[in-house]
């Protein structure tokens, strides 16, 4: 009898590790739409009258950034330099079940053209950590980052700063 309680009791805890792990490695550190990939750029078409001002349309940039939208909060601005026509947000560390900061995505802008008409490219950046141990085990340690994007994330920075760029500034 006390060998079956044993058995059992080995049995029980084997099934409840093993339903961790599945837990665990269904609960993915990152989205499911992450791209091990560079990202490709998607071109922004603001209003005519800040297509043809250049200043107009960085501080636009700016200040949409700065302000966020829904369930995005603003930005943090890591490099902005005008006579380039760059913009490149810091990262936004998040999305992870049972880890803060193993995914990690930025917002790039590039003025393709300084000169009227102005051409603005959004690229989006994403990088998950890579880990020694990913499958089976809770954790391992981390030992860099994989780079790449998320198309659903770009499409929404996207779709949200044409929105607001296409509208006539006063």
């Amino acid at each position: 009898m006390l060998k079956w309680v044993g058995l059992v009791g080995c049995v029980v805890i084997a099934v409840a590790f093993a339903l961790l792990q599945v837990g665990y490695v269904s609960c993915r550190s990152y989205p499911e739409t992450f791209v091990q990939s560079s990202s490709s750029c998607d071109t922004i078409e603001p209003c005519p009258s800040l297509k043809h001002n250049y200043g107009e349309l960085w501080e636009a940039v700016l200040d949409t950034l700065r302000v966020g939208w829904e369930n995005e909060p603003a930005w943090e601005i890591d490099v902005a330099d005008k006579d380039r026509g760059y913009i490149r947000t810091a990262w936004r560390y998040g999305y992870s079940c049972y880890r803060f900061g193993d995914y990690r995505r930025r917002i790039v802008l590039q003025f393709e053209r300084v000169k009227e008409p102005v051409e603005l490219c959004l690229r989006t950046e994403a990088e998950r950590k890579k880990r020694t141990a990913e499958v089976l085990w809770w954790g391992g340690r981390p030992v860099g980052w994989i780079k790449g994007y998320d198309p659903a994330f770009q499409e929404k920075v996207h779709a949200e700063m044409s929105s607001r760029l296409a509208v006539q500034s006063p």
